[in-house]
C-alpha cells in the first residue's frame, strides 16, 4: 500500500521576528517528524459519513494521551480525538503497528488497492515476528488476501523462506519489490507457501496471527 501523505506545519523564519532583525542568517528550527496512521473504522459512530473518519482514511497523529489520540485527517483536514484502538500507526508506507489480521484484510480489499498491494504488520501471536499480507486479484473471482509469516533467526535476520534471509524488513521488501516493481508481489511469492489460504478447504497451515 502506498505511502500516506502528511500535512506540514507552517514554520516562522527567525528573520520575520523583531528580535532577529540585523542578526544575520539564523537556521530554521527542525520540524518534528510526522507520525502517520490509518483509521480502522468509522468514528465517531452515528455521525453523518462526511463528518466521521472512515476505514483506511490517512491520518497524522497530533498527540497521544494514554488510550486516546488526537489525529488530523489528511482527507478532510478535520481534527478528531479517538481511541488508540481505532487507528494503526504506519511507517515506510507499508509497516503497520497494532493491526489485526482481519483489519489487514479489510484495508487491502478497499476499492483502489490493486492486485499486488501489500502491507507488513507486527504479529499479534509471536513477539518479534511479522506477517506479510498481499492482495491477489483473480479475473474470474473475488480478490483474496494471502498471509505469510516473516520469521526471525537468532542473529536477528528475517526470512519467509529459510533459503533467503535479510538483515531487515526494509531489505526484504526492497528485494522482492525490485524483482518486478509493480506486479512483483504477485509473481515473487508464487513459490512460497502462505500461512493460511482461506479460499479453499485444504488443511490450514499455521496462521499468521
Amino acid at each position: 500500500m502506498g505511502s500516506l501523505p502528511s500535512r506540514g506545519k507552517q514554520l516562522t523564519h527567525p528573520s520575520s521576528s523583531p528580535s532577529a532583525q540585523g542578526q544575520g542568517h539564523q537556521p530554521m528550527p527542525a520540524e518534528r517528524s510526522k507520525v502517520t496512521a490509518v483509521a480502522l473504522g468509522a468514528f465517531p459512530v452515528g455521525l453523518q459519513a462526511e463528518l466521521s473518519l472512515r476505514l483506511g482514511e490517512p491520518l497524522t497523529i497530533v498527540s497521544e494521551n494514554g488510550d486516546w489520540w488526537t489525529v488530523l485527517s489528511e482527507v478532510s483536514g478535520r481534527e478528531y480525538t479517538i481511541p488508540s484502538t481505532h487507528a494503526a500507526k504506519v511507517s515506510h508506507g507499508w509497516l503497520y503497528e497494532g493491526l489485526s489480521r482481519e483489519k489487514a484484510e479489510e484495508l487491502l480489499l478497499l476499492p483502489g488497492n490493486p492486485g499486488g498491494a501489500f502491507l507488513v504488520r507486527e504479529s499479534q501471536s509471536r513477539r518479534g515476528c511479522y506477517s506479510l499480507s498481499i492482495r491477489l486479484s483473480r479475473p474470474t473471482s473475488w480478490d483474496r488476501i494471502k498471509h505469510y509469516r516473516i520469521r526471525r533467526l537468532d542473529n536477528g535476520w528475517l526470512y519467509i523462506s529459510p533459503s533467503l534471509t535479510f538483515p531487515s524488513l526494509q531489505a526484504l521488501v526492497d528485494h522482492y519489490s525490485a524483482m518486478c516493481p509493480v506486479e512483483g508481489w504477485l509473481s515473487s511469492w508464487q513459490g512460497h507457501t502462505p500461512t493460511c489460504d482461506c479460499a479453499d478447504d485444504a488443511i490450514q497451515l499455521e496462521r499468521a496471527g
